[in-house]
């Protein structure tokens, strides 16, 4: 056999290889954390996607399912950033499967953050920066709310974003978990970000 025809024969168009990194927090009683471990896995191509929609039965089922836990995520993102939400006032148009198909993938993986990641990350700021600070538990608890809330209630209120961007610097300078909570803090880092730079553009429109 060739090498030609061997590649052909194992040419898997059904799948296709993807790479996963799988990151772990540090032990607290050890003091030691486990080493990231990358593993490359087959995933479902388009040819693989459309084979098993036409089989049907539990394969297809679970597309559906696949594809209500993404809607899913971004609805519970909205709701928790959004205390009054409800049936009447929920924007439809912004959980079409076009429309998050076509936001920033950064911003649909934020949106499946787990609670026990968020919850582990308010954990690790408190530890952390109960030492690198002199700010009160108190303090560092009401900031963890804040944070897991994405700002949504100061999100118009410059001086208050600034400070919450410079404990955040400082947090992420002195943790030693960045890479656990490396999607909750690029999340909001950009959304920080966006917030301060829409604040910039109201007061400049309100100067003219």
């Amino acid at each position: 056999m060739s090498d030609q025809q061997e590649i052909v024969a194992t040419f898997d168009n059904l799948n296709d290889q993807e790479k996963f990194i799988f990151r772990f927090k540090k032990d607290k009683e050890l003091g030691t954390k486990r080493p990231n471990v990358e593993l490359t896995v087959p995933v479902p191509s388009f040819e693989g996607i459309v084979a098993v929609l036409r089989a049907g039965g539990k394969g297809a089922e679970m597309v559906k399912e696949a594809c209500a836990d993404v809607i899913r995520s971004q609805v519970a993102s909205y709701v928790a950033e959004n205390q009054d939400v409800n049936q009447e006032n929920l924007p439809l148009a912004q959980f079409t499967w076009d429309h998050i198909a076509n936001l920033d993938r950064k911003d649909r993986r934020s949106a499946t953050i787990s609670e026990e990641q968020w919850a582990a990350f308010a954990e690790d700021y408190v530890t952390v920066m109960s030492k690198a600070t002199t700010k009160k538990a108190e303090q560092l608890v009401a900031a963890t709310k804040v944070y897991m809330a994405k700002f949504s209630m100061f999100k118009t209120e410059k001086k208050v974003l600034n400070q919450l961007k410079q404990q955040l610097a400082i947090y992420i300078e002195a943790t030693q978990s960045e890479d656990q909570f490396s999607d909750i803090l690029e999340l909001l880092v950009r959304r920080l970000e966006n917030y301060l730079a829409a604040d910039d553009v109201t007061a400049l429109a309100a100067a003219l």
